[in-house]
């Protein structure tokens, strides 16, 4: 007898879908591991939780590099104007997008108008590939100053451990004395009495 089709939607029990998060991250770290070392690849994972909480997985250890290196993938191919499968790409469709900010008024705009219904299969879809687009710019914004930020956290950490090392160096040459108290000298005026 086999295991029970599950269907994929959304866990309503809270502490079940913590489990299953818990047990698919695992699975999904693992087959990541697996694909590195198998085929000798560069494989970095992220996934954040419901809760905010972040896990990764970089093969090569240094994530923000493999996440530099599919920008710049991205940037390239897009400059060139060749997709997958060598097929040429119109990109001249996302130089009409306007700000993050406008695109969100619009949206707000355009779903809360009363006198309006009825919206367009076109509309809709023209409105949901200028929020993934949107979307996709905000995020990558948001790993460039991640990246930026660990990267100026490393530089930072590296002249600490420089420093750490020099006053540790500057310690071990100079041999401080401790001071000696003679604890049976009483003072001038005082008995022992």
């Amino acid at each position: 007898m086999g295991r029970k089709r599950l269907a994929i939607t959304r866990i309503e029990d809270k502490s079940a879908r913590q489990v299953t998060f818990c047990k698919r991250r695992n699975g999904l770290l693992n087959k990541a591991k697996a694909l590195s070392v198998l085929c000798d690849s560069d494989v970095g994972v992220i996934i954040y939780s419901s809760t905010g909480k972040a896990y990764n997985y970089c093969s090569n250890n240094s994530l923000p590099r493999t996440i530099r290196r599919y920008f710049n993938y991205v940037e390239s191919e897009s400059s060139s104007g060749i997709g997958e499968n060598g097929v040429q790409v119109d990109y001249s469709k996302y130089s009409e997008y306007i700000t993050k900010d406008e695109l969100l008024q619009m949206v707000e705009r355009d779903l809360e108008d009363p006198s309006d219904d009825q919206h367009s299969i076109v509309d809709l879809a023209l409105l949901e590939s200028q929020i993934e687009t949107a979307l996709m710019q905000t995020r990558r914004a948001k790993i460039n100053v991640h990246l930026d930020v660990i990267s100026a956290l490393q530089d930072e950490e590296t002249t600490l451990e420089k420093q750490n090392n020099l006053f540790e160096q500057k310690l071990a040459t100079k041999k401080v004395k401790k001071p000696s108290f003679d604890l049976n000298i009483v003072p001038d005026g005082y008995t022992t009495e």
